[in-house]
């Protein structure tokens, strides 16, 4: 089928992400299955001949994390014969200072990695395209969401604002889709 269109969606891997309350060996534990969730994620998507992966939102639990972790995903997501589209999420916004303008991550061009690093358009292939819109963007109307239907075929990520409880609101990323 030549239009046929398959990737593999992540999400909220929080690399670098602590995990108090056990003791230093569990911790440690916990942490490194963070990085072997995303490791085999990657083998499967290069076993299911995967066009691409998505990874939208929070690839880091916080623009603080510790160089050797960025470079580490780094490293692994930037020689893969996929491309790797990668949206910053609300723990890892998109800002000066943040782990995406320090290296390695401010060198991702010419690597499988494509950072969606400015709200604009992405081609994919023919026919299909990336919208982006950051965790930090929330308000302003619909923007995107309000185009996607003159873009038949395309997929978009969106941040809008959702009640919580008791009146407080927290932003959520989600997947929009028009074919």
């Amino acid at each position: 089928m030549a239009n046929r269109v398959r990737f593999l969606h992540l999400a909220d891997l929080h690399i670098g992400r602590g995990a108090g309350g056990f003791d230093e060996a569990t911790a440690k534990k916990i942490r490194e299955a963070r990085f072997q969730a995303l490791d085999n994620s990657l083998r499967l998507a290069a076993d299911r001949q995967c066009d691409f992966i998505v990874i939208a939102g929070d690839l880091f639990d916080h623009n603080g994390v510790a160089r050797e972790d960025a470079e580490r995903v780094f490293n692994n997501l930037r020689g893969k014969s996929f491309p790797v589209y990668v949206l910053p999420g609300n723990h890892d916004p998109f800002r000066p200072g943040s782990v995406w303008s320090r290296p390695p991550w401010n060198n991702w061009r010419g690597t499988a990695i494509v950072l969606f690093d400015q709200r604009a358009p992405v081609p994919v292939r023919d026919g299909l395209t990336l919208y982006p819109v950051f965790a930090r963007i929330v308000e302003g109307g619909l923007g995107v969401l309000s185009d996607l239907g003159r873009w038949a075929g395309s997929l978009a990520y969106v941040s809008v604002k959702a009640p919580r409880f008791a009146g407080q609101w927290f932003t959520v990323l989600f997947f929009a889709a028009v074919f």
